[in-house]
Formats: C-alpha cells, sequence, structure tokens
C-alpha cells in the first residue's frame, strides 16, 4: 500500500494484496461411490488491487471514492461429498466439491461530516459486481427436499447508505450523555441474492457516564424480506421474513478504582419469530420452517486486576 498526497486537500492511497489459497478434501459420499483422499479442490493465486480517494471539501466535511476487488471463498460444508440431512425436517444438504470462489468488484463514493466526539453524518452509494456467486438451491425438481450450492450467473448489485450517529447535547445540555444513531441502507439487485436484504435499518440511543460508572443502550434493528433458497420443481423460492429485534444492555463500574463491574443485558425483546416462506403453484404463501428463540437475558460480573 501506498499514501500519494495529490494536493494540501486530496490524498490517494492504493495497492494490492496477493492472496494464496489451497484446500484439499478427503472424504466420501453416503453411497460410497465417490471416494476422495487430499485431493486439491481449491488452487488460486489472487491479486486484489484496490484505491481509495479522499478530498478534504472543508475542516469538517469529506469526500471518499474508492474501488477494490474481493473474493469470497466456499465454506469447507459447501466445497464436499458430504450429505447431511436434518432429522427434523428430513431435509437434505449436499455439498458441491465443483463449486468456483465468487469475486466481487466493488465501487462507492461517500460524503461524511464530521462533527466531533465521534458524531458523524454520512451518504454514500455503491455498486458491486458478482462473478459466479455461490447461491443455495434445490438440488432437483423430483427432490425438492434437497439443497446444494452452486455457483449461478453473474449480477450486479447497487445502492446507498445514510448513516448517523449525534449527540443530544443540542438539544439541552442536560442530554449531553445520551447518543443516537441510526443507518438505512437500500440494495437492488439485477439477480436476487441469497442472503441479501433490499432494505437495511438500524438504530440505537446509548447513554455513557465515564465520571459515574454507568453506561446503557437500546438497539433496534430490521431487515426487509430476504432470499434464502433458490427454488425448482414444486417448490418455489424461499424467503426469510423480517424479524425486527429490539436489545438493551445496562452497566455499572464501581470501586475505587471502577475495578468492579455489573452488567445486564436482554435480546429480542420483542419475542419475534423465524420463520421462512414460499408460495404455492395456487398464489397463496406456504411455511417453509418457523422457529422461536425466545427472550434472551444475561447478568456479567466483572473484576478488574
Amino acid at each position: 500500500m501506498n499514501e500519494l498526497p495529490l494536493s494540501k486537500k486530496v490524498k490517494l492511497t492504493y495497492g494490492a494484496r496477493v492472496e494464496k489459497a489451497d484446500n484439499f478434501y478427503t472424504g466420501q459420499n453416503n453411497q460410497g461411490d465417490i471416494k476422495l483422499k487430499n485431493e486439491k479442490i481449491l488452487d488460486k493465486l489472487n491479486v486484489l488491487p484496490s484505491a481509495n480517494l479522499l478530498v478534504n471539501l472543508t475542516e469538517n466535511l469529506n469526500l471518499r471514492a474508492s474501488a477494490n476487488r474481493t473474493v469470497a471463498r466456499p465454506s469447507f460444508k459447501e466445497n464436499s461429498v458430504a450429505q447431511i440431512q436434518d432429522r427434523i425436517t428430513g431435509r437434505t444438504f449436499l455439498g458441491n466439491i465443483n463449486l468456483k470462489q465468487s469475486s466481487i468488484n466493488n465501487a462507492d463514493i461517500r460524503l461524511e461530516r464530521f462533527l466531533g466526539g465521534g458524531q458523524l453524518i454520512s451518504a454514500s452509494v455503491f455498486f458491486k459486481q458478482f462473478i459466479d456467486p455461490i447461491q443455495l438451491v434445490v438440488f432437483d425438481p423430483a427432490t425438492p427436499t434437497n439443497y446444494q450450492p452452486k455457483n449461478l450467473d453473474d449480477t450486479n448489485v447497487f445502492g446507498f447508505e445514510i448513516e448517523v450517529n449525534k449527540s443530544l447535547d443540542f438539544v439541552t445540555a442536560s442530554l449531553s450523555h445520551f447518543n443516537v444513531g441510526m443507518n438505512y441502507t437500500y440494495v437492488k439487485s439485477g439477480l436476487p441474492l441469497v442472503g441479501l436484504s433490499p432494505q437495511i435499518f438500524n438504530a440505537n440511543i446509548s447513554y455513557i457516564d465515564r465520571e459515574k460508572g454507568w453506561e446503557g443502550s437500546i438497539s433496534y434493528n430490521v431487515q426487509a424480506r430476504r432470499l434464502s433458497i433458490v427454488g425448482a420443481g414444486r417448490i418455489e423460492d424461499v424467503y426469510e421474513n423480517p424479524l425486527p429485534a429490539l436489545n438493551f444492555r445496562l452497566a455499572k463500574q464501581f470501586g475505587a478504582d471502577k475495578q468492579y463491574g455489573i452488567s445486564i443485558g436482554g435480546e429480542n425483546m420483542l419475542n419475534s419469530k423465524k420463520w421462512r416462506t414460499y408460495n404455492t403453484k395456487d398464489g397463496s404463501e406456504a411455511i417453509f420452517d418457523s422457529f422461536n428463540p425466545g427472550r434472551q437475558f444475561n447478568l456479567t460480573l466483572s473484576y478488574k486486576i
């Protein structure tokens, strides 16, 4: 990497990372007709360039433009001949020994304003090109309960993001210990991608008083309906539905040197359920699976030596 000042207000950072990846596999499928011993299934040398242009428009206002290339390699479970059955649902995951790694070309432009003390307001637009994306697909229309990761067609993704992190001291000085944060992301894809949500929203409010040893936060996040499994045959595409999550944490440090600490936290305070659905041939929506994680609480005690 290298930093190149183009002027007093413009700086270019550029370079490249070189990665060499080798994966070897030993195993066999359940039928025993495919057997591999220390077989090299991935042999890749990747040069991953990147460039970042920073323009200091004013003392607290920056414009950034960046471009880079990344890779996403299949997991050991995906890049295998494993056949893993879920005994509860009867569905079977089939590994794919012929999977190729994905390459992603990224570019974005970001305008950011710093307000001091970690406060920030920013807006950005981004573009991503996915080459050989890995998707979880119904293996065969005749066996709709078998799923396998496959490389699908290349696709492009673009979107924008807005982020705000601001102290509430502008309302009144008594709220100077409170901070609010929010970010919203919108994504549009030429080809629906597994796990890619078209909209994401996060919000939080935090309280920090280091002198008195108090910290607390409440956070909320939700993602729009997103693709989970690419369907085939009588099973249409399976989608994961929104899971609104409300979490909190409250912590107190005490003692002469604040060496003692206690904190309590809670997750999924809305008692939201995880559920996936698909559309049937008659146009109605059917439940693919559901899971109720329930509310979760934790208590932590700490001592600093």
